[in-house]
């Protein structure tokens, strides 16, 4: 990913990672293949967003609607983000990037919150860009009023879609110091 020059960039991104199996249904693929390629987009934001200088990437990756989905799917994301924790405790180690997560892990498989535990204490002593990645909510069975599903994300973050918002940042055309909902 090149690195573009344009002028004073937000402290603070947030990003809703949405739609990767409408992603893979528009493509003729299982809905996992969405998953796997919306992790894989998410390590190269994360370390573009480190290399443009952004202080704070704050996404939300697994809201409480999520556990509505069928078995097979959760057990797929369950599985991918182990993996990830697994493969990126050494690149957290090597990165000037401190890891987070926030939001209840009571509903998350003990492996893969002691995973968690691990990458937060591996990067707290890490001083550049703080990377939160925001899951469940309460009990991981339906919405919570304090965080409102989706609609508790602040509205002050950049809800950054991938290629069309980054190609109009590239061009200008939206002002990376602004506020924008797309």
């Amino acid at each position: 990913m090149e690195v573009v020059s344009t002028g004073k960039l937000p402290k603070h991104i947030g990003i809703i990672m949405d739609g990767n199996g409408r992603w893979a249904r528009q493509r003729g693929l299982p809905r996992q293949a969405g998953h796997v390629t919306g992790a894989r987009v998410f390590r190269r934001i994360v370390k573009h967003c480190e290399k443009r200088g952004i202080r704070y990437l704050t996404v939300y990756a697994f809201s409480t609607e999520n556990w509505k989905r069928p078995q097979a799917e959760i057990d797929a994301i369950m599985t991918l983000l182990r993996d990830y924790l697994k493969e990126s405790l050494a690149d957290f180690e090597k990165e000037n990037i401190r890891t987070r997560f926030i939001g209840d892990r009571r509903p998350l498989a003990p492996d893969i919150q002691e995973l968690m535990a691990r990458a937060e204490a591996s990067t707290a002593y890490k001083t550049g860009m703080t990377s939160t990645s925001r899951s469940t909510t309460e009990d991981g069975t339906r919405s919570s009023t304090r965080s409102g599903g989706w609609r508790g994300m602040s509205r002050r973050a950049a809800c950054l879609p991938t290629r069309s918002t980054a190609r109009s940042w590239r061009t200008g055309s939206i002002r990376p110091d602004s506020r924008t909902r797309i």
